[in-house]
């Protein structure tokens, strides 16, 4: 099993876009996927056509109560399960905070997981308490970046995190790379960026070859609880998530 944590400090950067494509890219190739949302705003849960509210089982009973995993899965495609959120999880960084050992949360309540190939964690746009907890879970984390400067910052402060947790908590932590979202061909910005993080001290050979183009058909498919896959095949983002789950897959078979 394979869990991977999609982080970065900054909102608005692709991250909960991401975890549902990817999720659903791993599933399509055979991989039996969990998608588990631990963002109290709910996107991936409502991304997925389900709705938070109406979940009795949650990230909240099973993280912060306890309480077993399974029920609280819920079976969304073939080879692709879900762990909703539930809004009232905004209370979890809080929660954390006060409990001993309370980074070792979600790493303990994914224990159970032990049927899937992968486990894909999309965390809250913050460094708190609940981002760190997923990132001790976790075998890898994955940066989604747009191609501006101003989110460069969160990468950065989401690197420097991971080498805190790796320190202190869980050594085996591994970056698997930096991806660039909502790129646009032709536009000097975005290829200024690239360079620029190509080559940044601290960013060597991180950046991803793939890149996520901006594409309407990706922020469409959310609107109707579908991943880019079901919503629009052909579409931009369907290639590009393709291309980005297989280079995923090549790197952590080379170790990475």
């Amino acid at each position: 099993m394979q869990i991977v944590v999609i982080a970065n400090r900054s909102g608005g950067v692709s991250k909960t876009t991401t975890a549902h494509n990817l999720s659903a890219a791993l599933a399509i190739a055979g991989k039996k996927t969990l998608a588990v949302d631990l963002d109290p705003q709910c996107d991936l849960t409502r991304f997925s056509g389900v709705v938070p509210e109406e979940q009795e089982q949650n990230a909240i009973t099973v993280v912060l109560d306890k309480e077993p995993l399974g029920p609280a899965v819920v079976e969304i495609g073939k080879n692709l399960s879900l762990l909703p959120c539930h809004p009232d999880f905004v209370s979890a960084d809080t929660e954390l905070q006060t409990k001993t050992g309370g980074e070792l949360y979600v790493k303990k309540a994914l224990k159970a997981a032990t049927d899937y190939d992968f486990v894909i964690l999309d965390s809250p746009p913050s460094l708190g308490k609940v981002t760190v907890a997923a990132m001790v879970a976790a075998h890898h984390v994955l940066i989604p970046m747009p191609t501006q400067y101003k989110p460069l910052e969160g990468a950065v402060r989401t690197l420097n995190t991971v080498e805190l947790v790796k320190e202190d908590l869980n050594p085996d932590l591994n970056v698997l790379g930096i991806v660039a979202t909502m790129f646009v061909r032709g536009r000097s910005l975005d290829k200024e960026v690239l360079r620029h993080v190509e080559t940044a001290e601290g960013f060597e050979g991180l950046l991803f070859d793939t890149v996520i183009r901006q594409n309407t058909d990706l922020a469409q498919a959310p609107s109707y609880g579908k991943s880019i896959f079901e919503h629009a095949p052909r579409s931009n983002g369907a290639q590009d998530y393709v291309a980005l789950t297989k280079e995923i897959v090549r790197r952590m078979k080379n170790g990475r």
